[in-house]
């Protein structure tokens, strides 16, 4: 099978805004996995996430006492956590952030674009706090990354509603003379 190289404009921002609706999905599987580590107490976090729902359960777990020991260092024993309860409810806004972004994904799908818009500026105050927060270069060049690729499906989605509808073409089959039309109905069909 050929790979089709010359792509129409409108296939071009159509895959551009469908690059930009895959990068939030797999930017909330990522964190929603991250999520589940946290639950689980693993010292393990995976790049390619939503930083404020990943930092507002860390810290819920991180206050509630509920990570590993070695996290906190030697005064272990002597610190007082807050109750678990705190930990349920920064665990739930974290889903609630999380689930936010998986609806304007599948919104912004259906070619709704202040969806696309809302993720773009809930992400760029994600990338801001990540650029605070984060103490790792390669999570802000993630970050960055999936801001440009949403951006990218923001202008796309933008320019696909200003295309006109594309023509359909049809290969029109002429028939000069009775005798070709005659060779033509009685050649055989290949219907494969």
């Amino acid at each position: 099978m050929k790979k089709k190289t010359n792509l129409s404009p409108r296939e071009t921002l159509t895959n551009q805004f469908h690059k930009s609706i895959h990068s939030i999905f797999v930017l909330a599987g990522f964190t929603l996995i991250n999520l589940i580590l946290i639950v689980a107490k693993a010292d393990i976090y995976f790049l390619f996430t939503a930083y404020v729902p990943y930092f507002i359960a860390y810290m819920g777990a991180f206050l509630c006492g509920m990570l590993p020991p070695e996290t906190y260092g030697e005064g272990y024993t002597l610190m007082q956590f807050l109750p678990g309860s705190i930990f349920a409810v920064a665990l739930i806004i974290a889903i609630v952030i999380l689930a936010f972004y998986v609806l304007c994904a599948f919104m912004g799908r259906k070619g709704k674009i202040g969806w696309l818009i809302t993720a773009l500026v809930f992400f760029s105050f994600d990338t801001i706090l990540t650029i605070f927060l984060s103490r790792t270069f390669i999570d802000m060049a993630f970050h960055i990354g999936i801001l440009i690729s949403i951006i990218f499906g923001v202008v796309a989605l933008n320019k696909l509603k200003k295309l006109p509808p594309d023509e359909i073409v049809v290969d029109e089959v002429v028939v000069e003379d009775e005798e070709s039309t005659e060779e033509l109905e009685a050649a055989p069909v290949d219907n494969e």
